[in-house]
This record gives C-alpha cells, structure tokens and sequence, in this order.
C-alpha cells in the first residue's frame, strides 16, 4: 500500500508539473519541514512568477508515522509575506496527501516605472508543521 501512495504521489506531482508548470524555470521543491510530528514538502514547477501570471503549488503532507494524510475537513494554509500575491486556495483541501493552489501576482505600481522585481516567501502550514519556498516576483518592467 505504501508503495501505491508513493507511486501515485509522484504520477501527480509530475502530472501537475507538466499541466501546470509549462516554464523554462527550474522546479523548486522545499526541505521537509516539521513541527508537531507532521511533515510538508512545498513544490512549485518554477522560481520566478511574472507580474499577471499564476503558478501552481503542491503541498504533500505526512503525519507523525510517515504515512501520506488521508482525505482532511482541515485543510493546508497557504500564505506569502507579500499582501498582493493572491491564492486560489488560501485553505485548501487535502486530498489523498496532497494539497494544491495556484498563486498569481500582479504588479500594482501606479508610478513610470514599476517596482522592482523582489523575492515572495510562500509557507504551508499544517497542524503546526510547515514548509516554505521563495519565488521571485517579476516586475513589468523587468
């Protein structure tokens, strides 16, 4: 059984990265972060998100024995510690141990010349446990 989780675990993150993350960036996958006993690995298909566009994020979450989290009512948190970056999802539901969002981001500047580019930290949180990337915000006129 555990052997099926992994395998479908890896056709669907592979699966995404394709439907989801056609981009010439390199993926970027978090450290297994923790707290509380429970364990999220953050994933993105790329690194950089260009003003206006989305890019997708999958969280996989493992309890305190290693085993994939099954099907949850409490779902993953998603947040950044940039206010305009949006989510699909901000609480978004666990499904066979896999939670997933898509982010999008718009440059807002009202001035000539936009802000420039800057680097988005993106957590997921989970019964105390987390994991974060950092994906860089292309400006307009970047």
């Amino acid at each position: 059984m555990k052997y099926c989780s992994k395998l479908f675990l890896i056709f669907v993150l592979f699966g995404l990265t394709l439907v989801l993350g056609c981009s010439s960036d390199e993926p970027i996958v978090s450290e297994s972060s923790g707290g509380s006993g429970y364990k999220i690995v953050l994933a993105s298909p790329g690194t950089e998100l260009e003003s206006g566009g989305s890019l997708s994020l999958i969280a996989t979450i493992k309890d305190p024995d290693g085993n994939l989290v099954g099907n949850e009512d409490e779902g993953v948190i998603f947040s950044s510690n940039i206010g305009d970056i949006e989510f699909a999802e901000t609480k978004a539901d666990i499904i066979t141990g896999v939670a997933t969002t898509v982010m999008t981001w718009e440059d807002t500047s009202e001035d000539e010349a936009s802000e420039p580019s800057k680097p988005a930290l993106i957590t997921a949180t989970y019964r105390g446990a987390f994991a974060q990337i950092q994906i860089m915000l292309i400006s307009e006129d970047f």
